[in-house]
């Protein structure tokens, strides 16, 4: 006992540590805490058993037996009522509990655990930290401000640092100040590759611009992970683990990059698996269509096991063959080169939809009022409802109400039109032949499903729901789209972009001004961003909105057919933006910008 009591003194760090990052405790540690658990006096009944019963939870927390554990903290705090770091850790439990069930009582039961770790301990800086963490999951307003509180008992706190800057970035659009508290976050922390990786993802977003050092820095983190897997002997495994993909609906549209690519020959010979907690998947329904392709975990104890990997075996971009020749190591080119290349051998979309799916969703669509042989088109604008003002991405939001004239246009054609979305989102008026669905009782992940891959086609923003429909082979009419140079890579695709204006002036930004990665927009997606550099964005007006959706529909029925002029307009502009995109051109097989926007804005090509 004790030679091991030495070992065990800085026992419990090592094992918050182990435990919440997966990894492996050494042997020596492990042992010595098996004697302390069973050889304290305390523990077989000595003056302070709380002390034995404290450590037990560790033990058996670090075992992954998380019931066990929480009654051992729980014990503890029976036999010491003030015992802080007891209620600190029993939070923890319940916070890993909860992602995995995500019952909101489990949730609860972590913040209150936290909240009294905080009262009775005011200095533990941690319970503080997690107590934000806690309530940001609940929506609470004073997230903030614990983790603040975190920062003044704990100024090197790194992780504090980093969740205030995704909350000013994210909730309040204060990018400046999230800047601020991403530098510090890389001042204390200056190898943490996951942070340079965040600021390097907003600053490229949010303010339109990418400080060269941190992406460099990105690079070389990425490379020391690389150079760890191959240490540990992790490159013969021969897989590549895809994870946070799931979470976010838009981001299922890289499955279908990675299993195009796969099919087309220009992956290396690895076993790719996907990696989806319950509590972050977007749409389950959708996820079970992937599967076939990409092989996906959710059960809680595969992924502890698996996760670890996740660090070391992460796909990227890079695997796929040819990756910096046909794009110059740009996602979005490479994204649009093997879709071009997928639609030139006439290759059919990966998802289709079922004889029973559909039939249940027709059985919906007609309990909402819709006729069974109706055709429809699918409707989504992303607004503040769905997320807030601004928070650095408010370019992608837009008024349902200026897409009015254009549903009314799609009803006189003889179509129906339902709408998609967040509950929270601003209703949609009553109309004829117009559905709020995305304010009904049948909104489900299936339905929605449905709706993608039915539609005669979809219309939608920079928003994760359009960037489904065209993995079930449905085109798209993309609107208010920005930035211009992240576009729709399907050839069946229309897109018609918002346009910047400077206050000082009332000068419209030409279209090279847009796309010019050295300007202000190419790459934001804030509208406060551009508000400090002197832009405002403009809006796709309501006759523009309806005069795209016509002409998608036209296309669809054989009656347009785009004059030499128009074609030669197409390709003016393709060549404004080929050298960050390859999405845009005028034949077939690349998308088109809607052909009445681009003669109206024909001195913008200049």
């Amino acid at each position: 006992m004790t030679a091991s009591a030495d070992i065990a003194s800085d026992l419990v760090p090592t094992l918050e540590i182990s435990f919440v990052y997966d990894g492996e405790l050494p042997e020596p540690k492990l042992q010595a805490l098996r004697e302390l658990i069973e050889n304290s006096p305390q523990f077989v009944g000595g003056s302070e058993p709380w002390v034995a019963y404290f450590h037990q939870g560790h033990f058996l927390s670090f075992r992954g037996n998380l019931v066990f554990a929480a009654k051992s903290y729980m014990q503890a705090i029976r036999q010491k009522t003030d015992f802080a770091e007891a209620y600190y850790h029993l939070g923890n439990i319940y916070l890993i509990s909860w992602e995995c069930s995500q019952k909101l009582e489990v949730l609860v039961e972590a913040a209150k655990c936290f909240h009294q770790a905080a009262t009775l301990k005011p200095d533990l800086a941690e319970a503080f930290y997690q107590l934000g963490n806690a309530g940001e999951r609940l929506s609470l307003s004073n997230v903030a401000e614990c983790w603040n509180k975190a920062i003044v008992l704990k100024p090197d706190f790194a992780e504090a640092y980093l969740k205030l800057a995704n909350h000013l970035f994210w909730r309040h659009g204060k990018i400046k100040e999230g800047i601020e508290f991403f530098e510090k976050t890389l001042q204390l922390k200056p190898d943490w590759v996951e942070a340079y990786e965040t600021v390097h993802f907003y600053m490229k977003y949010a303010e339109g611009s990418l400080d060269p050092q941190i992406d460099q820095h990105t690079k070389r983190g990425k490379q020391r992970v690389c150079e760890r897997a191959i240490a540990h002997q992790l490159n013969h495994l021969h897989l590549r683990v895809l994870s946070g993909i799931t979470q976010h609906l838009g981001h299922y549209a890289y499955l279908d990059t990675f299993a195009k690519a796969k099919a087309l020959g220009w992956l290396p010979d690895l076993q790719f698996i996907m990696l989806a907690p319950e509590s972050k998947i977007a749409n389950p329904c959708l996820l079970r269509y992937w599967q076939p392709y990409i092989p996906t975990f959710s059960d809680p104890l595969v992924l502890k096991c698996l996760s670890p990997l996740a660090k070391f075996l992460e796909a990227e971009y890079s695997e796929i063959r040819s990756y910096q020749e046909i794009s110059g190591g740009d996602d979005f080119k490479m994204i649009a080169e093997i879709q071009k290349r997928w639609e030139e051998e006439k290759r059919p979309p990966l998802l289709q939809l079922g004889d029973q799916e559909k039939e249940r969703g027709w059985q919906c669509l007609e309990r909402l009022g819709v006729p069974r042989r109706s055709w429809f088109v699918a409707l989504h604008v992303r607004d503040d409802g769905f997320k807030g003002p601004d928070q650095a991405q408010g370019l992608r939001n837009a008024d349902v109400l200026t897409y009015l004239p254009a549903i009314e246009s799609i009803v006189a054609a003889g179509g129906w039109v339902i709408r998609m979305g967040d509950p929270k989102m601003r209703p949609l008026p009553a109309m004829k032949q117009a559905i709020d669905y995305a304010r009904s009782e049948a909104k489900s992940d299936w339905m929605d499903v449905f709706l993608w891959s039915q539609s005669r086609f979809f219309i939608g923003g920079n928003s994760g729901p359009s960037w489904i429909p065209h993995t079930f082979g449905v085109p798209c009419v993309r609107t208010n789209w920005s930035p211009i140079t992240r576009v729709p890579w399907s050839g069946s695709d229309l897109m018609i972009p918002k346009l910047f204006r400077r206050r000082q002036d009332g000068r419209l930004l030409t279209f090279r001004e847009i796309v010019d990665p050295r300007g202000a927009v190419e790459w934001t997606h804030s509208a406060e961003a551009l508000k400090a550099r002197g832009i405002e964005p403009i809006d796709n007006t309501p006759e523009e909105l309806r005069d795209v959706a016509m002409e998608m529909l036209e296309r669809l029925e054989g009656s347009r057919f785009p004059s030499s002029e128009e074609n030669e307009l197409q390709e003016r502009f393709a060549s404004l933006v080929r050298d960050t995109c390859a999405g845009f051109g005028q034949n077939d097989r690349t998308s088109r910008l809607g052909g009445k926007f681009l003669r109206n804005y024909i001195k913008l090509l200049d």
